[in-house]
């Protein structure tokens, strides 16, 4: 009992939500649940303001609100997929209340088709922003989801549902999905890749060619592979940052060393 009055004691935040819920249940009490499943889990006490004064139930509405609880939460018609949560009934200063503990689900849940996240002391309805669906699926780890919640929520046809369809199509791989302060789905186009891959391929035949004579110049080069003078320039720099290529020797002397 120490732990539930400390709990109560700390107020409303990410985790812990108060309901009056005197004689039947609020019904956001659902959104809440919503909420807390998707995003943390949390404690729902009923009977307790929203200052965290405990006023606590009719004692003749509680089996009613338990009930209730009960066959909502295990309805897929309300609550998607649906849960399998108890209540339980506490005594607190003579005063009866009961207490909703809801674990952290591995799914994302909705309520009446609207899926509900927890931001501070908050149930927010989030339906529509697929960013934040977005992030919600990757927190439970659920990437393939992703996609298909944000093609579901997107009336349009386009946008964010394409990209996982379309990016093995124009660059040959999956998105890449950059979580930070802005949520980031990074394609690669097959012009991208076509880029690197030729770049690769000049700086491979830059190397072969000082192997077999260390003493070619940039000039040289650039008349065997028919490059400007930046496009080698460039590479030769960039071979040379990788430790590839280094230059021997004295002025008069000078050779290419290829590592």
């Amino acid at each position: 009992m120490k732990t539930i009055t400390s709990i109560i004691a700390s107020g409303e935040n990410l985790s812990v939500e108060f309901k009056e819920s005197k004689t039947k249940l609020n019904k956001d009490v659902y959104e809440t649940v919503c909420a807390f499943s998707n995003r943390a889990g949390g404690d729902i006490f009923l009977g307790v303001q929203d200052d965290g004064t405990i006023v606590g139930l009719d004692e003749e509405a509680i089996e009613n609100i338990k009930k209730d609880f009960v066959t909502t939460i295990n309805n897929p018609q309300k609550l998607n997929p649906p849960l399998y949560l108890n209540m339980e009934t506490l005594e607190i200063n003579n005063k009866k209340i009961l207490h909703i503990e809801v674990p952290q689900s591995p799914s994302v849940h909705t309520l009446n088709g609207k899926i509900y996240d927890r931001n501070n002391d908050s149930d927010i309805n989030i339906t529509g922003q697929n960013a934040n669906i977005a992030k919600l699926y990757l927190l439970k780890q659920d990437i393939a989801k992703v996609f298909r919640e944000i093609g579901f929520a997107d009336e349009l046809g386009s946008g964010v549902k394409n990209l996982y369809k379309y990016s093995k199509a124009y660059g040959g791989s999956d998105p890449v999905i950059v979580e930070g302060e802005v949520f980031r789905i990074e394609v690669q186009t097959q012009l991208e890749t076509a880029q690197e891959t030729a770049q690769e391929n000049t700086k491979d035949k830059i190397l072969e060619i000082l192997r077999e004579n260390p003493k070619y110049t940039k000039a040289d080069l650039m008349k065997i592979l028919g490059k400007a003078d930046g496009t080698i320039k460039e590479h030769m720099t960039n071979l040379k940052k990788e430790g590839k290529l280094t230059r021997v020797g004295s002025t008069k002397s000078r050779y290419w060393e290829v590592k």
